[in-house]
């Protein structure tokens, strides 16, 4: 936030109905950024709950919120009907509630998303965000790799693959399963280890 002139504060009313939770006035047809903090609160579950006074023909609110911690997929959920990533169009006219935009390039990290009265209904007034770190597992597979029985010594040549100590400066690499013992008694600076 390098101009925090062009910032103002929403005051939380908290614990409020309808969940126990906040509540935030909205102007619609307007664009909201809401930072929680100047880093951002990486929140992984966010329900909001639209008014039920919210009218077809009244415009649309668009809401910025910023994070720091990785997103790589967000489920959106407006009742029981599934959004997609990148639904939110150029045209305001026919946006709807929950079109959102997941911006995760390490220099943006915002997620973009519409609320507004259209097809609004009893059943579809709670939209559900959930974020993902990942999308599908986030650890690869790490394969086993049994322990050579003997130890080598980084000082010796002999248990090196090409007979020869690493040079200063150099990447050095230690192949799975190695029972490797440095020991120098000055390390000489590698590049990559």
């Amino acid at each position: 936030m390098a101009d925090r002139e062009s910032y103002g504060k929403i005051k939380q009313k908290e614990k409020q109905a309808p969940m126990k939770s906040w509540t935030f006035p909205f102007v619609t047809g307007h664009k909201y950024h809401i930072h929680w903090s100047i880093t951002g609160v990486d929140w992984t579950d966010m329900k909001i709950e639209r008014s039920e006074k919210w009218l077809e023909t009244d415009k649309s609110v668009y809401i910025v919120n910023n994070f720091t911690d990785i997103r790589a997929k967000m489920d959106v959920n407006v009742g029981q009907m599934v959004r997609e990533n990148l639904t939110i169009g150029a045209d305001e006219a026919s946006r709807e509630t929950g079109q959102y935009i997941l911006y995760n390039a390490t220099e943006v990290r915002e997620f973009h998303y519409v609320m507004n009265g259209k097809n609004n209904t009893r059943t579809n007034e709670l939209v559900t965000f959930k974020a993902h770190r990942c999308d599908g597992p986030c650890n690869e597979d790490v394969a086993v790799v049994a322990t050579e029985n003997r130890t080598r010594y980084w000082s010796n040549t002999a248990d090196w693959p090409e007979g020869e100590f690493p040079e200063e400066g150099k990447d050095v690499i230690i192949q799975p399963g190695w029972n490797m013992i440095f020991d120098l008694e000055e390390s000489p600076i590698y590049k990559v280890i």
